[in-house]
């Protein structure tokens, strides 16, 4: 494969780049020494169809969103840093089983979609080396839009290394059932919320505090485990606020070391009844 970037005039890719229409360098772009794809490079590109860019390592913010791209080839493997909205509402180029296996930086809103427009082509992810970092972006304002936020076809989750899951992370991923993060210390508000199909979580870090409504609306949800605690996680008011858990219909695990001093600790004593000791329930805790 040779650099075909060389038969476009600097004039030509100006425009391209300027006003997102590619139709004077052709419905093709194929580059295979671009190691790094600039902010907002492809961003509502028009008059594109397949963009091949297998060098590629680094995605800026922006770069991909609402693209009209028809086909995007990238060596996904090797991509280390994705910016924030990278692909929002320019999901449709995303392959439906994604592995990142050198991933270890990921901005907000990466691959979301909106109630209009959802994500409905990533069913799974895996991403192995990733902690929950942020690419440093300035000038650009944090989006509030969650990582896989209405992500609607999403039921497969790896993410063994990740220790931080931030707000509204996971929202409106309709179609997940189950998801286990082993080393996850803090989880944001509605991080999980509107997950209408989750039914188990599993949190297997050193839990210290859960935030405010993270199961907001995900009313088939029976059972969350905290199997990492060291200490009695502290618990806002509204954390179970609109769940299953809050309704007195699905249940709390933690190691049976904590299960008592949970039960009276402060907002916890209000569940009580719904806090159970992982060693009773081998078969929910997968023991």
């Amino acid at each position: 494969m040779s650099n075909s970037i060389s038969s476009y005039t600097d004039s030509q890719i100006m425009k391209a780049l300027l006003t997102r229409d590619f139709s004077e360098i052709g419905r093709r772009f194929e580059d295979d020494q671009i190691t790094g794809i600039k902010a907002a490079a492809f961003y509502n590109a028009n008059n594109l169809d397949e963009v091949v860019l297998p060098a590629v390592k680094t995605i800026g913010a922006l770069a991909f969103q609402e693209s009209g791209i028809s086909t995007l080839s990238l060596t996904w493997g090797e991509i280390t840093s994705i910016g924030t909205k990278a692909f929002y509402l320019g999901t449709g180029i995303l392959p439906q089983s994604l592995t990142l296996s050198k991933l270890t930086t990921l901005g907000y809103g990466v691959f979301a979609g909106t109630d209009a427009s959802k994500n409905t082509r990533l069913t799974s992810i895996s991403m192995p080396l990733w902690t929950g970092s942020q690419p440093t972006e300035n000038g650009l304002t944090a989006s509030t839009n969650g990582v896989f936020e209405y992500c609607s076809a999403l039921t497969s989750i790896s993410m063994p290394e990740l220790q931080n899951i931030r707000g509204s992370t996971f929202r409106y991923c309709s179609a997940l059932e189950e998801a286990k993060f082993p080393k996850v210390v803090s989880v944001g508000s509605n991080a999980f919320g509107n997950c209408s199909k989750l039914k188990k979580l599993e949190i297997g870090g050193a839990v210290t505090s859960i935030s405010s409504a993270f199961l907001n609306s995900s009313m088939a949800f029976e059972a969350l485990i905290l199997s990492g605690i060291t200490t009695v996680p502290s618990l806002t008011n509204s954390a179970f606020s609109s769940s299953r858990i809050g309704t007195g219909d699905a249940y709390v695990y933690v190691p049976r070391a904590y299960e008592n001093t949970i039960k009276v600790a402060s907002v916890w004593s209000n569940y009580a009844a719904q806090i159970r000791a992982i060693e009773d329930y081998p078969g929910v805790c997968n023991l």
